[in-house]
């Protein structure tokens, strides 16, 4: 890893980069291999943080966790905690 002083964060050096595109190049002719790279492209017109406003929130607290995982012990703390009925 190297620090880029223009953008003030860490990265891989091109050499690196370069070995890398090799290997999944040879990766590719396997019709069996998944590998893929992804490269840095400063060029993209959006930021991540754009991307991140762009995202709707959600709240998950009104997400039903499924039936079928319901009987596992080690999800009840997904389980929605009920709130006890005030005694009238």
């Amino acid at each position: 890893m190297y620090w880029d002083d223009k953008y003030g964060t860490q990265g891989i050096s091109t050499e690196v980069v370069a070995a890398m595109r090799e290997m999944v190049n040879k990766d590719t002719q396997n019709l069996v291999s998944n590998s893929f790279l992804l490269d840095d492209d400063l060029s993209i017109p959006f930021s991540t943080e754009d991307l991140s406003m762009a995202i709707p929130s959600i709240d998950y607290a009104d997400v039903d966790l499924p039936e079928s995982l319901q009987h596992y012990t080690s999800v009840q703390f997904l389980l929605r905690q009920q709130d006890p009925q005030p005694a009238q």
